[in-house]
């Protein structure tokens, strides 16, 4: 059933999930992107000004912290959300199934990529893929650990959190209420990994946000995408600080 534009809250997909209005996509945009700038300019000035930029992870803090601030201005404290509307409810589908689940939607991502980027003309050793400044990093592993701990776990835990409430509560929500399910995802996917802008994580990022609206479908909960998100995103934490490490 189709949803008139800001229809009320209460409106409901078959999954008895309430369906996002208009008025909620324009909220979550402006409260997670402006909380975010917010926290951007607040935390990395101050930390590159009087810390320096091997604490350059605690800026990431800060944006990551105003963005999720905003998101909670925008829907739970401005719209009423709360958990149930925000997708954090119990799924139609076990979540053991998430056991297989994950670990195939990243394999198949990363085969994906492996086989397309070449042909695109993308390739990880590209200096153009490298999400960061080697020599940044390896500082802060040295003069700055716990900073880069404390960013860790925020791009582990909260990262995940923010973007999977924007693109796959909000704006997967939305969608598929208003046009065909697949030309939703495909809308919500590329949008997820066109705001990653480097070319390799772009074509990564795209399959595996795929992947994260299937399991939302699927699940009719936002705990799937999560799971997959913050697996994903400690993966390719791990691979980083190895790779700097070895």
């Amino acid at each position: 059933m189709t949803a008139a534009p800001d229809a009320p809250l209460t409106a409901r997909t078959a999954d008895d999930l309430p369906v996002p209005t208009g008025s909620d996509v324009v909220w979550t945009v402006v409260g997670g992107m402006g909380g975010m700038l917010v926290g951007a300019v607040a935390g990395f000035v101050p930390v590159l000004l009087l810390l320096g930029v091997a604490y350059a992870a605690l800026g990431l803090v800060a944006s990551l912290l105003g963005g999720a601030l905003g998101l909670w201005f925008a829907l739970v404290r401005r719209r009423g959300w709360g958990a149930r509307e925000l997708g954090l409810v119990r799924g139609t589908r076990s979540l053991w199934h998430l056991l297989w689940e994950v670990p195939l939607v990243l394999t198949v991502g990363l085969l994906l990529t492996a086989t397309l980027g070449p042909l695109l003309g993308l390739s990880p050793e590209d200096p153009s893929a490298s999400t960061s400044d080697p020599d940044l990093l390896a500082t802060s592993l040295t003069a700055a650990p716990w900073s880069l701990v404390v960013g860790g776990l925020c791009i582990v835990l909260l990262l995940p959190l923010v973007e999977e409430v924007v693109f796959r509560r909000v704006l997967l929500g939305w969608l598929v209420s208003r046009v065909p399910t697949v030309a939703a995802v495909l809308l919500v996917s590329a949008a997820f990994a066109a705001v990653h802008i480097l070319p390799v994580a772009i074509l990564y990022l795209f399959w595996m946000a795929i992947g994260a609206a299937v399991l939302m479908l699927c699940h009719r909960s936002l705990w799937a995408p999560l799971a997959l998100h913050a697996t994903n995103n400690v993966l390719a934490s791990l691979v980083a600080v190895a790779a700097l490490t070895g």
